[in-house]
C-alpha cells in the first residue's frame, strides 16, 4: 500500500475528515506543501507554526495543494476501496493455487480461470471431501476447452487434510464473484 506521507509526518487520511469537518461548517481550508511552507523565510518553530502559517496565507505566500472536491473525491474513495477489495481477492486466489499446487493438482494448467465456473466446482468439492477425480472431472462446465481426460489427469494428487484445510479458508476469503 502507498503512504500518504504529507512530507512533514503526517498522513494524509487522517488530515482529510478534519478537513471535510471544517469544510461542512463553512471554513476555507487548503492543504499546504511543507515543504513550500519551510522554504519562506521567517520564524517557525512548533509553538508558533500554526499563527505563522495563518499569516502566510493572509500574504498568499503559500499555494494550496491539490485535494478533489465533492464527486470527484467520492469517486476516488470507491476507487480505493474497489482497489483494496481486488488486492484482497487477488492474494485469495494465490492461496488458492497454492493450495492445489501443493495438493499436486495441476487445475491451474487446464481451466483459464481457477475461479471460473469449473475450478470453483472443483475446489468446493475438495473443500467438500470429494477427491476421486473422475467425479471431480464431472463438474466440468460445458464451456470448459480442456477435455474430461485431460482434466482427469490434472486431478489426480496429493490430497492431506492441511493443503485442504488452507484450500478451503483461502476459497471463504477469496470470493470474488
Amino acid at each position: 500500500m502507498r503512504s500518504q506521507d504529507s512530507g512533514d509526518g503526517v498522513d494524509r487520511r487522517l488530515l482529510d475528515p478534519a478537513f471535510e469537518i471544517l469544510e461542512q461548517h463553512g471554513f476555507d481550508v487548503i492543504l499546504v506543501n511543507a515543504r513550500e511552507a519551510k522554504q519562506v523565510p521567517g520564524r517557525k518553530s512548533d509553538v508558533s507554526d500554526a499563527e505563522w502559517l495563518q499569516r502566510l496565507h493572509e500574504y498568499g505566500l503559500l499555494r494550496a495543494s491539490f485535494r478533489p472536491t465533492g464527486e470527484i473525491a467520492t469517486l476516488r474513495s470507491y476507487l480505493r476501496q474497489r482497489e483494496r477489495l481486488l488486492d484482497a481477492a487477488a492474494t485469495h486466489i494465490q492461496h488458492m493455487q497454492k493450495a492445489l499446487t501443493e495438493m499436486n493438482l495441476q487445475l491451474h494448467h487446464v481451466v483459464t480461470d481457477v475461479t471460473g465456473a469449473t475450478g470453483l466446482r472443483i475446489m468446493r468439492a475438495l473443500v467438500a471431501g470429494e477427491r476421486d477425480p473422475d467425479k471431480l472431472g464431472t463438474y466440468r462446465d460445458p464451456h470448459c476447452k480442456a477435455s474430461a481426460e485431460t482434466l482427469r489427469a490434472a486431478l489426480v494428487g496429493n490430497d492431506r487434510e492441511e493443503h485442504v484445510f488452507a484450500l478451503a479458508q483461502a476459497s471463504q476469503g477469496g470470493r470474488v464473484r
